[in-house]
């Protein structure tokens, strides 16, 4: 799988705030920040990202036409 890049930001609770280039965003914890950071996302990860356009499997499939067009 392939992940678009994303920005992260540290929130005044604890969380993250994770953000791509298209404007989609969502927040997460410091143990996903560790395994994306660290190459190493679970499948339970693969399926969020995909599911919200975050990361595809192939060029033009369903969540890389999403995030082109979002």
């Amino acid at each position: 799988m392939n992940v678009w890049p994303l920005k992260f930001r540290e929130m005044p609770d604890g969380s993250v705030l994770f953000c791509d280039d298209a404007g989609g965003f969502f927040r997460s914890d410091q143990a996903f920040l560790d395994r994306y950071a660290g190459d190493s996302l679970s499948a339970a990860d693969c399926a969020f990202l995909k599911q919200g356009s975050h990361g595809y499997d192939r060029e033009f499939d369903l969540p890389w036409t999403s995030f082109a067009y979002r």
